[in-house]
């Protein structure tokens, strides 16, 4: 890890779609500072709600009437997206339009390791 001049600055990528995302990142944070003190510094950034494009940074409001209320739609984009060849294909197709958001957060949150704990952030 870091020496002891400098800690070694970890950025947690996660969205505020149901709690399970925050809890993963609070339980890694929690782990990391438990085994490493104060030679790491955690900084966890809700990537999708704070970064992302219209829509997708409405989703953590839009998330739950969506699983629960439009649940084919839900499964339908699941599975538009499922796989590596889809996933890259999507990834191709609205790199543009995400690569200046992405670019931003890394600006405003510099890491020298980045954990992503959310599929839509797995590709930043």
């Amino acid at each position: 890890m870091g020496n002891s001049n400098s800690a070694l600055r970890i950025l947690i990528l996660m969205a505020h779609t149901g709690s399970g995302h925050l809890r993963a990142a609070e339980a890694v944070t929690e782990a990391l500072r438990r085994q490493h003190g104060a030679e790491v510094v955690v900084d966890i950034v809700d990537a999708v709600g704070l970064y992302a494009p219209f829509p997708f940074d409405r989703l953590a409001t839009i998330y739950p009437w969506w699983i629960n209320q439009a649940v084919l739609t839900w499964d339908w984009g699941y599975r538009l997206s499922d796989g590596w060849r889809r996933a890259w294909a999507l990834l191709r197709l609205f790199w543009p339009w995400v690569w200046p958001r992405a670019r931003r957060l890394f600006d405003r949150h510099p890491a020298d390791i980045v954990v992503s704990l959310h599929p839509l952030t797995n590709h930043y």
